[in-house]
């Protein structure tokens, strides 16, 4: 079964190694650009709940502003303590300039 894609931003929202939350109904995401890539990702951290979006990219992961907690933009892996759990991760798309996430 294919999933469906939701509008959930203009492409033009994120800047290159830009971040931006939005919500999908109940779901709260964290869209990201980096190194050319673009990703969507839950946007509470698995450690403690904190919003990712106050965060900061680099090589790949996302860094958690509250305890320092990162995580693999492609995976949703958890890459070093405090956090264990992975993150979900949502496959995205580009499409007239609107951003996609699959929910």
């Amino acid at each position: 079964m294919r999933p469906d894609f939701v509008a959930v931003a203009p492409a033009d929202v994120l800047t290159a190694d830009g971040i931006h939350a939005c919500h999908v109904g109940s779901k709260r995401l964290l869209l990201c650009r980096h190194a050319g890539k673009w990703y969507a990702i839950d946007l509470s951290c698995t450690h403690a709940g904190a919003a990712l979006d106050g965060g900061r990219l680099a090589r790949g992961k996302i860094i958690c502003p509250l305890h320092g907690a990162a995580f693999d933009l492609a995976t949703g892996a958890a890459l070093s303590p405090p956090a264990f759990r992975p993150l979900a991760t949502y496959e995205l798309r580009i499409v007239d300039r609107s951003i996609e996430v699959a929910i």
